[in-house]
């Protein structure tokens, strides 16, 4: 569109000089590459079904919503999770509500088609997995896509960038098992679409309700989002402020009845997970493993000196998110690059970069446990779409590049893609392993049966 700025590829004509929505051109090789990539999330979740408590915890909590309409696991057939409280007599799980909500959504359709939820039925896991995670996260390479039509980044480079965020990050393990850390990347995607689509297109007040759900959902099934739903709304409010009541108005719906689920079974609003008195009760496997309950997230402060020593090991230590994510180092570059060049999303990446150091030091501050036993630090997953998003415009720079920047670029795309692989293997490793995991993955495989829980 002359003397827009925006692209004209894919502008659907309003009114006169101005673009009403942007929509890329329907590409079938496109389509096919989705439709492959969906195919290998469906077969990697149904032939690497890794069941840890972190899963049986939410499933606990989906079949009793479905089955007997509470949110109290006494009677689930995964009440023997390790991920549960007890208040005022009753079990329920410690994770936040809304991915169970979720996934009863999902699970009541399939139920009324004869689908069953119990550790001896399988198939109807990795339906419900695919469906809530696999589908959630293609969704989410659609918009990220869609987006990128509305940057400086060139047509050629739009497709690889979102493949290395699909195959070369923690985004494609993390697709592929239950959990809200892949579902959060892919809200975080959705979200970030439509923001920016509201700053540019006609239907504005859609893309930010959009945008505000999506934010405000991540949120709600990972606390630490709320970081990012504040920054956008604090975007949006210098940026356009007339559109802020409506990116907030979703929070109705999301994070007003996660706090109000909270005050009505704990009697505060604190999360469940920081409540260290819940996990105390006759039997605890807490408390007969020995464990602390001051280890749980959120239930104590960690002091300065700790939590520096300890961030720096959540990004490069021998689980480190940098560690498995190379990539992203470059991504972050990016980012940083975009803020000092003050380019056309300058204070969006500003609030990307100011809410991952939220996110950092929130959980340097108030954990230690480097988030268990999983793949590599996961609370830190659903940043990465906007690490990716915002730092995309660095591919302008490589043909500028040295020879040995160009090394280091392919040899962080190997080690990534390398890292994401491995994990598909196992999303829940024993931490203990150290740096050993993506290797102790991959030669696991061979000594086990595929298509079945474990």
């Amino acid at each position: 569109m002359p003397g827009s700025g925006l692209p004209t590829e894919g502008l659907i004509p309003g009114k006169p000089g101005t673009a009403r929505e942007v929509v890329p051109p329907v590409n079938r090789q496109r389509f096919v590459w989705l439709l492959a990539y969906a195919a290998v999330l469906l077969f990697l979740t149904a032939a690497v079904q890794r069941i840890s408590p972190h899963i049986t915890s939410r499933l606990a909590t989906i079949t009793s919503l479905v089955e007997q309409g509470t949110f109290a696991i006494d009677r689930s057939v995964y009440l023997d999770t390790v991920d549960k409280i007890q208040i005022d007599g009753r079990f329920y799980s410690h994770q936040p509500p809304a991915v169970a909500v979720l996934g009863a959504a999902i699970y009541y359709p399939l139920r009324l088609f004869g689908m069953r939820l119990s550790p001896d039925r399988p198939a109807s896991y990795v339906v419900l997995t695919f469906i809530l995670n696999g589908l959630a996260t293609i969704a989410g390479l659609v918009f990220f896509f869609r987006a990128l039509h509305l940057t400086a980044v060139p047509p050629v480079w739009r497709m690889p960038i979102t493949a290395s965020l699909a195959c070369a990050t923690l985004v494609l393990p993390y697709s592929t098992t239950l959990n809200s850390h892949g579902l959060g990347a892919a809200l975080v995607a959705i979200g970030l679409s439509c923001f920016v689509l509201s700053l540019e297109t006609g239907s504005v007040r859609v893309h930010a309700m959009v945008s505000g759900l999506a934010f405000s959902l991540a949120a709600a099934a990972d606390h630490a989002m709320l970081a990012f739903f504040g920054l956008f709304a604090l975007c949006l409010l210098v940026r356009k402020r007339r559109l802020l009541p409506w990116f907030l108005l979703p929070a109705l719906a999301t994070l007003v009845p996660t706090f109000a689920y909270y005050y009505m079974i704990g009697h505060t609003l604190k999360p469940f997970a920081a409540r260290p008195e819940f996990f105390v009760y006759p039997g605890s496997p807490w408390v007969n493993a020995g464990e602390s309950t001051a280890r749980l997230t959120g239930a104590s402060r960690n002091s300065l000196p700790f939590a520096i020593k300890y961030a720096a090991l959540m990004l490069f230590g021998k689980r480190g998110f940098l560690l498995y994510n190379a990539l992203a180092c470059f991504a972050i570059y990016g980012c940083a690059r975009a803020v000092a060049a003050r380019s056309r999303y300058w204070r969006e990446a500003l609030a990307a970069l100011a809410g991952s150091l939220a996110v950092l030091a929130f959980y340097a501050f108030s954990s230690a446990n480097f988030s268990g036993a999983s793949y590599s630090i996961r609370w830190f997953v659903p940043v990465l779409p906007l690490w990716w998003f915002f730092g995309a415009n660095v591919v302008n720079e490589i043909p500028a590049w040295g020879r040995w920047r160009k090394a280091l670029l392919t040899m962080a795309c190997a080690l990534s893609l390398m890292y994401a692989f491995t994990g598909t293997l196992n999303q829940w490793p024993e931490e203990w392993r150290g740096l050993s995991i993506p290797l102790h993955n991959f030669t696991h495989i061979f000594n086990r049966p595929l298509f079945v829980p474990y």
